[in-house]
């Protein structure tokens, strides 16, 4: 059974410093004790996740208050302490020693090839799932069309542009294509504000209002993504991009004004540009870092190089102090539903140099304030035209990652939802969202497949 002391070695097992993951950082400075537990200057069972009135009930306590703490124990599947105890913590990995608390249970794992899910017979919980069985492909990303155009699989992500065009075109596979919101990723354009010359809002201005969006729209990105006028995507909490779509709009002539006024008439005595993007991400990206270059330089005359790093070198270089990134091109997607995620990437302790002390009061007042969620959500949408008028990025695409799905895989979770988006939502296939109780399998589906 299902017990508070499975969640408790869940969370001790997490902070414990030998074996602690670059996650940590998800709950430092909320659960009490959770940093100091991984630093090794309190003992795991400080942590602050206890048993509370009876072994089914869990007590989290936190730091501050935390109204945001559901949404944010999205990641907290627990171990099975029995398990961890006699077959340590990759027992999941293996079908004879596999534990499940859910509707399906682990049947094969064929390293390199494939997972396989079957009904777990023993569950009692509340989840209603009529599908029988998940067989997930373990291949590589440029593989996943000629796999799913071959049905041997029913639903992919992320098709190649190419791969995409060839879905519309024919009228029977377009009503296949469906367009989500993913994580709520946005992409943008920052910049270190500390540094001339963006140190100066002018220039930030006026880099701001050269970014054709709907040029971008037409030409870049399709059904891919959607122009980003602000951070916070629509359908997350507190979007608020209607209201907040002429701060950073496309005004060629008020851009070149704004830079003279900064000192620079026609580019002039602007000093050498670097744009460094992260190498490897998808070709909208690169697309739109060559699109943007371009525009600065026919509405600016400023000319930019772009230079590609690899993940790892660009983190290090944007994370370093002081950054070494002047400009620079990057996303961020959420990791709960809740403004304090997205926002908090802003606050200066978070990601860029930019620090506002306006907005960060009003990040932290949004974040633990116990009054009812319209009044919170009024309270980041406050903060957030803050960020978007004090310009340390232009917002670019919000992207909207497209799902391929055969026709007899149907169900409520391909309806549209309360804004219109038509897709399987995030998490996707997990029993932590809806997804898996609202699918299932028309009987025209092609059987005898392996």
């Amino acid at each position: 059974p299902v017990t508070a002391q499975d969640y408790v070695r869940t969370f001790q097992y997490a902070a414990d410093p030998e074996h602690a993951w670059d996650f940590t950082w998800f709950w430092n400075g909320n659960i009490v004790n959770f940093e100091e537990a991984t630093a090794g200057e309190v003992p795991v069972e400080e942590v602050g996740v206890r048993e509370g009135a009876n072994e089914y009930e869990v007590v989290f306590e936190t730091i501050e208050p935390a109204p945001y703490l559901a949404a944010k124990l999205l990641y907290s599947t627990p171990l099975s302490a029995a398990a961890l105890d006699e077959y340590g913590p990759l027992y999941n990995t293996n079908p004879e020693t596999h534990v499940s608390s859910g509707p399906f249970k682990l049947e094969e794992w064929l390293r390199d090839q494939q997972i396989v899910y079957t009904r777990n017979e023993a569950y009692t919980g509340d989840m209603v799932v009529a599908l029988q069985e998940i067989i997930v492909k373990l291949a590589a990303p440029p593989s996943h069309f000629t796999l799913y155009e071959a049905g041997q699989v029913d639903y992919m992500e992320g098709p190649a542009p190419a791969e995409l065009q060839i879905m519309e075109q024919d009228p029977e596979t377009t009503t296949q294509i469906y367009q989500g919101v993913g994580d709520f990723r946005c992409f943008y354009f920052f910049f270190d504000v500390e540094r001339a010359p963006f140190d100066d809002l002018q220039v930030r201005q006026a880099f701001s209002h050269v970014l054709d969006r709907e040029a971008l729209d037409q030409q870049v990105w399709g059904r891919q993504a959607n122009p980003a006028p602000s951070f916070l995507a629509p359908g997350y909490p507190a979007s608020n991009t209607e209201e907040l779509a002429g701060i950073q709009n496309f005004d060629a002539d008020f851009g070149r004004q704004l830079l003279a006024e900064a000192g620079y008439p026609d580019g002039e005595g602007f000093p050498e540009l670097t744009m460094n993007i992260v190498v490897g991400q998808n070709p909208i990206y690169d697309a739109t870092a060559e699109a943007y270059a371009s525009m600065l330089s026919e509405h600016l005359n400023i000319d930019v190089q772009i230079q590609s790093l690899d993940p790892q070198a660009f983190y290090a270089a944007m994370n370093a102090d002081p950054d070494e990134i002047l400009f620079g091109f990057i996303s961020y997607g959420m990791d709960y539903f809740d403004p304090s995620n997205m926002l908090g990437v802003w606050h200066s302790t978070g990601r860029h140099s930019w620090s506002n002390e306006e907005y960060d009061a009003l990040v932290e007042e949004g974040t633990t304030s116990l009054a009812s969620q319209e009044e919170r959500i009024a309270i980041f949408q406050e903060a957030e035209r803050i960020l978007v008028e004090d310009v340390p990025a232009v917002f670019t695409y919000f992207q909207t990652p497209i799902q391929l799905i055969k026709p007899y895989v149907t169900g409520p979770a391909l309806e549209p939802d309360n804004n219109g988006i038509q897709a399987i939502h995030w998490p996707a296939w997990a029993t932590t969202g809806h997804t898996l109780e609202e699918l299932y399998i028309r009987a025209d589906a092609p059987t005898g497949r392996e």
